[in-house]
């Protein structure tokens, strides 16, 4: 079973959809947490609300410092800020992981609604299209080096469709 470690800012919306996802759609495969470098304190209302509504569980989310679970050994970190990449906490944390990558995702709580209509939605569907694509191959199977491949190219993955 891998170990992923998902990192933004705020760890209130695009790391917290990532944890939960990766844990609904891959049981069995993927063991998924969550942090911020400057963590929020709570996950924000609308992510709760969508993953409600997909019957995806929201009891063991919360928002939580990379202090908080650094002790633990990663498999792959996935840094899910925008412009901000592995600057987001990775580097400077004491994070131990064999893989550390960026997957670019706009934060959803910064947007205006005329611009990206619906941006929590989208950024739920954004984030279950990376992690199907990813969950389709045979993880298992793969050299570091040609998961850390996909991995980045998976991360450039900016449509639902």
């Amino acid at each position: 079973m891998l170990k992923i470690l998902l990192i933004c800012r705020g760890n209130s919306c695009r790391s917290i959809l990532g944890e939960a996802l990766f844990n609904h759609i891959g049981k069995n495969r993927i063991q998924a947490y969550s942090a911020g470098s400057h963590p929020k304190g709570r996950v924000n209302d609308k992510v709760i609300s969508i993953l409600k509504q997909q019957h995806i569980p929201t009891d063991a989310l919360y928002s939580k410092p990379v202090d908080a679970i650094c002790h633990h050994q990663f498999d792959i970190v996935i840094s899910i800020c925008k412009q901000q990449g592995l600057s987001c906490c990775a580097d400077e944390s004491g994070i131990n992981a064999k893989i550390f990558v960026n997957w670019d995702l706009f934060e959803p709580s910064h947007c205006n609604e005329f611009e990206i209509p619906a941006p929590y939605q989208l950024a739920f569907n954004i984030v279950k299209k990376r992690i199907k694509t990813l969950l389709s191959l045979p993880l298992e199977s793969l050299s570091q080096q040609e998961l850390t491949h996909q991995l980045m190219t998976i991360g450039k993955i900016n449509t639902p469709s």
